[in-house]
């Protein structure tokens, strides 16, 4: 997966803004279905993939656990299964080590 500077070149900062707002909404239960809504139609219509889904919760979402569950709980979509996988086996939780 390419390093996280090289991955902020492929959207625009306004999109990366928008992705990040909407991340921090999910995690924090504020409209939280609505905003996980709004969380695939910003994938879906800006074409992010799951390598890029994943490293950006990585970098921004403090509170994962209570993210995955708010997502988990208003969608059903498979990838999601995938982008929590990569986004927790990125990083060595005992020693904060990436493993790539």
């Amino acid at each position: 997966m390419p390093e996280l500077s090289l991955l902020k070149t492929m959207f625009t900062p306004e999109i990366r803004a928008e992705l990040s707002r909407i991340l921090h909404r999910i995690e924090y239960d504020i409209a939280t279905e609505d905003s996980v809504k709004k969380f695939w139609r910003l994938v879906d219509a800006q074409g992010i993939f799951t390598d890029y889904a994943a490293e950006f919760i990585r970098s921004v979402v403090i509170h994962r656990e209570n993210f995955y569950r708010n997502v988990k709980k208003f969608s059903a979509r498979a990838e999601f299964d995938e982008i929590i996988d990569k986004a927790e086996s990125l990083y060595d939780f005992d020693t904060g080590n990436r493993l790539l």
